[in-house]
Order: structure tokens, then sequence, then C-alpha cells
């Protein structure tokens, strides 16, 4: 039987991201391609430091990365409280991209949406996923057993 551990398929969800953001970008060879695979990756391991797994998450966070700065999670405060909630990761992440919309004028969209010519499509944001998230890290801690 073929057993895939957690630390292979986080190294396979991080290559898709990679290779998302890499085909949305200006096609790179040999000393800025590294350099480019350098750089995200080490975007990707900050997600990590935040809880943040899987390619969509990286890819978003990297968009956020892209429009607010290299630093944004270290940088704005209010990004660090984002990140630092009781909260699923999807949630923390709707929860700064509609911030980071806001702080640059720009509508609401989830990062990598565009990455490879696609669009997002979803319902307006009517603040039902930020009620879900706040929900969520009010209500998160529990001693029940999962059932």
């Amino acid at each position: 039987m073929l057993v895939i551990r957690d630390a292979q398929w986080e190294a396979f969800e991080r290559e898709a991201a990679l290779q998302v953001l890499l085909r949305a970008s200006p096609p790179r060879r040999g000393a800025a391609l590294r350099a480019e695979c350098a750089r995200l990756n080490g975007l990707f391991d900050r997600a990590a430091g935040h809880g943040l797994r899987g390619a969509d998450a990286l890819s978003r966070f990297a968009a956020l990365a892209g429009s607010l700065g290299p630093t944004f999670d270290a940088d704005l405060p209010w990004a660090r409280a984002i990140l630092g909630w009781d909260a699923p990761a999807s949630a923390r992440l709707d929860a700064l991209e509609r911030r980071a919309a806001e702080q640059t004028g720009g509508a609401p969209e989830r990062a990598g949406a565009g990455l490879a010519g696609e669009t997002q499509s979803g319902a307006a944001d009517d603040g039902s996923s930020r009620e879900a998230g706040e929900r969520s890290r009010r209500t998160h801690h529990t001693d029940e057993p999962r059932s």
C-alpha cells in the first residue's frame, strides 16, 4: 500500500502553488527563475508559519504579499491580528483580502483569481463570510469530542 506522509503532501501542495504562480508571471529562465522560486518558497514558509497550508492558501498569501508588500504579515498590525485569529485559514485569508481591498481601494477579490487567465466568480461580499469567520473564531475552542 502506498502511504503519502503529511510532509510529502505539503511538498506536492507547494509545488502546485508554485506552478500556478509561475505560469501567471512572465517567463523566466536560469538565475531569474531560481530567484523567483526562492522568493515564493520564502513566502510559502512564512504562510506555513501562520498555519496556512495547501496550494490555494499559499497562492492567496503570495498574492497578498504582491499587493501589500513582501513582509505585510510582519509590517501591518491589522494583518498580524487577522493572521493570529483562532479561525480556519480560509476565514483569515478572506478577511485579509477584504481588508487589503479596502487599503488599496480595489474591489475585494480572492488572491489567485485571474492568475492563469481565470476569473473568480462568487457572491458579492455581504459580510456573511466575515460573520462566519467571527463565529468560528469565538466558538472554535471546545472540550467536547468531535463526532
